[in-house]
């Protein structure tokens, strides 16, 4: 592992021992998502920390991984065009809109509709897709049509949506988690990790191109992918969720407070979109774990024997 790897792992190690001490102020549910078009996860305090950085000269995010310097990753495009779009829907900033619609504009530039990966992550090959690269370019591209009208944003969705309906073998991200429920996957890799804030974000999605025409179900056989949600008990623990269902010598790939705390803003505003009343006591549930110093010194401390025990699961760059 060279001296940049090292640092890396250094910092983030540092970061989740202090999240687990005092809590994390990333990914907040977002209330108002239940009542406006604004996105449900929070990413202004990334946006805030220049955690997007560095930008190229139109102002989309480029990749900062060590041997993909100057690419492009689809999450944290969407990532910084959802933050700019909540920051223009609470603050009435113009600077936000046009950031948020320069953004916007490179997945609509991405004219197949599929948000490739240029670089190797995590042991793909590319070109690959995610299903929360394509679930989060969905969630994007509706609100640049919502906000613009420009036909250009839609055809684009709508294309986005196939790698939904492809298995795995076919370039896809769809797979079978139990009889009659599918499951999209945010690695999709040979053998299923069935990760699952990558699966939520690709449900967010769905219903945000969904809402746009409320009278017809989105064409990729959304009642498979939704059935899913019926089987969260198998990424819960006792009041903490799991990263993913990979297991490493027995031991679960616990979440980082971090991502824990995404799960709850997600499965919060699937309940209310769902009217899902599973879902949301899995949410309060889990939310209760993350308010417990105990709790998520407990996941820490899980997190860091799964990593002991494995401590990549796949290779990065």
């Amino acid at each position: 592992m060279n001296l940049g790897s090292l640092l890396a792992h250094g910092k983030k190690l540092s970061d989740d021992v202090r999240f687990a001490l005092v809590g994390t102020p990333h990914f907040a549910f977002c209330p108002d998502s239940l009542e406006a078009d604004v996105y449900p996860v929070d990413f202004e305090t990334s946006l805030a920390a220049g955690g997007y950085d560095p930008l190229d000269a139109q102002g989309i995010p480029v990749a900062r991984y060590l041997r993909a310097a100057g690419q492009y990753n689809p999450t944290r495009v969407a990532g910084y065009a959802l933050a700019q779009f909540n920051r223009f829907r609470h603050q009435g900033s113009d600077q936000a809109r046009d950031r948020f619609l320069a953004n916007a504009q490179w997945f609509a530039r991405q004219d197949t509709g599929r948000f490739e990966y240029a670089f190797s992550l995590q042991g793909l090959t590319p070109p690959w897709v995610s299903a929360m690269a394509q679930g989060q370019g969905l969630s994007v591209l509706a609100r640049a049509f919502r906000l613009t009208g420009e036909d250009r944003y839609l055809t684009t969705a709508f294309r986005a949506l196939e790698p939904f309906r492809q298995g795995l073998p076919e370039g896809g991200v769809r797979c079978s988690l139990e009889p009659g429920a599918d499951f999209l996957e945010e690695h999709p890799t040979p053998v299923p990790l069935h990760t699952l804030n990558g699966f939520l974000y690709a449900v967010i999605g769905i219903l945000d191109l969904a809402a746009l025409y409320p009278e017809a179900a989105p064409p990729v056989g959304f009642e498979a992918i939704l059935s899913s949600l019926a089987h969260l008990d198998r990424w819960s623990l006792p009041r903490w969720s799991l990263y993913d269902l990979h297991q490493a010598g027995g031991l679960r790939n616990v979440a980082t407070v971090n991502y824990h705390r995404m799960h709850i803003a997600q499965l919060r505003y699937l309940a209310a979109r769902l009217h899902d009343p599973a879902l949301a006591d899995l949410a309060q549930t889990w939310e209760a774990g993350y308010r417990d110093p105990a709790a998520r010194l407990g996941a820490l401390a899980g997190k860091i024997r799964y990593r002991a025990a494995h401590p990549a699961i796949l290779a990065r760059p």
